[in-house]
């Protein structure tokens, strides 16, 4: 453990758990679409006393996000502060918790962006298939097209009442898994697609609120 009275910046360095040449890289890290609830994720298991969740990556129904530019998540847990007459010391009340991702990407070819992110949905009154190639969690069959084919734009349309899930597995430069994180129940209250004359690349931007972020231990998978 590292004391005040070690610290010497010219023989240590600050930190003495963290090894050197072992750093988290993006070039190995993965983001993917799955289901959208806990209750749906398959080879996940759960502690029963707790909210402790190991994953068989094997077993785990998840379409990658391919192409993807970057990958922001954001939280906001407001305070109020609340005084009382006869002092000069505060009390701190905590708000409700909001969670936010941002996800940017080039659309190479293929599925847009929003169809990636809805990957384990189908709509097959829409020509809209599944991508992850097993039984999808319910078949929409929406009033307001989402799209055709696996082209999907239209936020608008009743397609995105659903919820979806996302994965994301942060590893270092060793493509260890150091953390993984399922983020449940997510909606998507924004998405963008842009195209510049000066530019040769369309690339597409999307927002997504979720209800819950979970962290996951990957099994004894060192490389998944």
């Amino acid at each position: 453990m590292s004391l005040l009275t070690d610290h010497d910046p010219y023989k240590k360095h600050i930190e003495a758990s963290i090894e050197p040449n072992k750093y988290a890289s993006g070039a190995y890290s993965l983001i993917a679409a799955t289901k959208p609830t806990l209750d749906d994720l398959t080879g996940v298991t759960q502690d029963s006393e707790r909210l402790t969740l190991t994953a068989n990556p094997k077993q785990l129904v998840a379409y990658p996000v391919g192409i993807s530019q970057n990958f922001n998540l954001g939280f906001n847990r407001p305070f109020m502060k609340i005084w009382e007459i006869g002092s000069e010391r505060p009390y701190h009340i905590s708000g409700r918790t909001m969670g936010q991702i941002n996800i940017g990407r080039i659309y190479y070819n293929g599925p847009s962006l929003l169809r990636v992110l809805y990957a384990t949905y189908k709509d097959t009154g829409h020509g809209i298939t599944n991508l992850t190639g097993v039984e999808a969690a319910e078949d929409l069959s929406t009033t307001l097209p989402a799209g055709a084919g696996q082209f999907i734009i239209n936020l608008a349309s009743d397609w995105f009442a659903r919820p979806t899930g996302i994965l994301v597995l942060i590893k270092n430069n060793e493509r260890k898994t150091l953390a993984a994180t399922f983020f449940e129940s997510c909606y998507i209250p924004s998405y963008n697609m842009g195209m510049d004359g000066n530019q040769t690349l369309i690339t597409e931007g999307s927002v997504l609120m979720f209800d819950r972020a979970l962290p996951i231990t990957m099994g004894s998978q060192s490389n998944a």
